[in-house]
């Protein structure tokens, strides 16, 4: 079992290595919104609501993923990451980007 500060929709049997590119993706996405908002671009593609809505939802990705990032690496430490067998996570994955508007095609 993955330690209990993992949040619920990020589901657990992420590898680790796949939690850090999100995670990193993720601190890329909210320097492009930091980008924006100093070059005052941000006016061109959203309304302040919207633009500030967007930061909000960019902050909370990097929190999600650095908590599963910290939980995953302090299971894997301890011996009670999850066992990679037959690429099982596969499935969930899908489910959780399937469940994802964002990431939905």
């Amino acid at each position: 079992n993955m330690p209990k500060d993992v949040p619920k929709d990020i589901p657990p049997a992420f590898p680790v290595e796949t939690i850090r590119k999100w995670l990193a993706l993720a601190h890329r996405r909210k320097d492009h919104l930091v980008d924006l908002y100093q070059s005052g671009r941000w006016r061109l593609y959203y309304s302040e609501a919207e633009f500030i809505c967007r930061v909000r939802e960019a902050v909370r990705e990097i929190d999600r993923w650095s908590a599963t990032e910290r939980a995953s690496a302090t299971a894997e430490a301890s011996g009670v990451g999850h066992e990679d067998v037959g690429h099982e996570h596969v499935g969930h994955e899908r489910e959780w980007f399937a469940s994802r508007r964002d990431y939905a095609a």
